[in-house]
């Protein structure tokens, strides 16, 4: 009678650890596929950037972007200018958030600094304010 509660209880136990050692297989199983799913997909973004940043070299896209960022930098040190600077950065502030996204969205796909998007732009699409 004792052997055979002992035999039960055994068998029991067995189970329940064969059991448990199959669910942490299949939990590191299921994190190693996440894992690499999120290698991948880092990777296709890190190619989709260099590739964007070689065809880059055959157009004047980023130079013009760069003037267009420098030309406030430069007007703000003559005093004259510096009020019409400030004016036209009013103005943007004023602009439409599709113009705004649609200009933040520009220059980081220009730089290839798709990193930054997350800073820039919420969960949703929208930017950040």
């Amino acid at each position: 009678m004792w052997t055979l509660i002992a035999s039960i209880a055994k068998g029991f136990l067995e189970r329940h650890q064969e059991r448990k050692a199959l669910y942490q297989q299949q939990t590191m199983e299921l994190k190693m596929k996440q894992h690499e799913l999120k290698l991948k997909r880092e990777k296709r973004l890190y190619d989709a950037d260099t590739e964007s940043v070689k065809q880059m070299q055959f157009t004047w896209k980023d130079e013009y972007i760069l003037l267009l960022h420098s030309i406030p930098l430069i007007l703000c040190f003559f005093p004259s200018m510096a009020v019409h600077v400030s004016a036209g950065f009013e103005a943007l502030d004023k602009a439409p958030l599709w113009f705004k996204v649609a200009y933040v969205g520009i220059v980081i796909s220009t730089y290839g600094l798709r990193f930054m998007k997350d800073k820039f732009f919420n969960t949703n699409g929208g930017l950040k304010q």
